[in-house]
């Protein structure tokens, strides 16, 4: 590496971090981070790194000074990441196309892309979502809504891979009501998908969805409930069969709402969905998943939401 690539990477790892001083001696490094940056020691573990660990680049975490089991001085100062003084917070930064369904003075509807987080999984993260929210003066308010948990305001979350509806709600009170009492007040969840081969069926699927593999990564499906997996109930509603690519369109109306739900339930009837980097051996350019309808009712009245699907699909089925 030259001097002057090793200068710049300096320069942006300065950039996103800061450095501040602690008033009061500490047992640990930790114990002074979990104190003074009101977080939990397993984001300490995340973000903090030794300087012996110097990260190639600002998104990998921090420049530690002090190793985390060291002792801490009164008055020392401590380099940390953003990632890490700014746990709570939203990086304000417009990095994605806000595609606005619907508004009114409670929604803010959203039809998310394939390939984009809903919300972000670290502070300096900015391509998702909210952070392009936050990072529109229209809207930036919403930052505020359910703060500090990073589901500001949003009622639903898809998948990284998931296009579709994202129901962001501006009020705190309806927020609160929606959480605590979404499966009676939501009617309806609509789905589209294409998926591998011709399915013949019409009906639901019933189980527990478990996490498996490194961190959880994948789900997998269960006929009997153990301990950490999650009841889940879908229906599939078969519409057209393409011989041609040998594949099928479906509605899929959910009950539940399980992480990777859908897309477990489609590989334990034998017909992953097209494009599932998990569970199909298939490749394709992306998950052919989206939201399209959600119903709720609220104080006697009813909201429909729908997002125009990004790909194509049967056009008289398609309502």
């Amino acid at each position: 590496m030259t001097q002057d690539n090793s200068n710049k990477i300096d320069d942006l790892l300065e950039e996103h971090n800061i450095r501040f001083c602690v008033l009061n001696g500490y047992r640990q490094v930790s114990d002074a981070l979990v104190e003074t940056l009101d977080c939990s020691k397993n984001k300490v573990k995340k973000y903090y790194i030794d300087s012996i660990q110097k990260p190639k680049s600002p998104e990998c975490g921090c420049i530690g000074d002090l190793k985390l089991e060291q002792s801490l001085d009164a008055k020392a100062e401590i380099n940390v990441s953003l990632n890490l003084a700014n746990h709570k917070d939203v990086y304000p930064r417009l990095g994605a196309k806000l595609n606005v369904v619907y508004e009114d003075q409670f929604f803010l509807v959203i039809n998310k892309p394939s390939k984009m987080h809903s919300v972000p999984l670290k502070y300096l993260e900015t391509d998702n979502i909210l952070s392009s929210i936050r990072g529109n003066k229209k809207y930036s308010y919403l930052n505020t809504v359910n703060y500090p948990d990073l589901n500001r305001g949003l009622i639903n979350r898809l998948d990284f891979h998931t296009s579709g509806l994202l129901i962001f709600v501006k009020d705190l009170e309806v927020f609160q009501d929606l959480r605590d009492n979404f499966n009676s007040l939501v009617k309806e969840k609509v789905y589209f998908a294409w998926i591998e081969g011709n399915l013949d069926y019409n009906g639901k699927v019933k189980g527990y969805l478990k996490p498996k593999g490194p961190k959880g990564e994948k789900m997998v499906f269960l006929q009997e409930e153990e301990s950490g997996a999650l009841y889940s109930e879908s229906e599939f509603i078969t519409k057209e069969y393409d011989a041609k690519r040998d594949r099928t369109f479906v509605h899929i109306k959910i009950i539940t709402g399980a992480r990777h739900q859908i897309r477990v339930h489609a590989q334990h009837l034998g017909h992953p969905i097209v494009g599932d980097p998990l569970y199909s051996h298939k490749t394709y350019n992306r998950l052919l998943l989206h939201a399209s309808r959600y119903v709720l009712e609220r104080n006697g009245r009813k909201y429909t939401f729908n997002a125009p699907c990004p790909f194509d699909i049967p056009e008289l089925l398609a309502r």
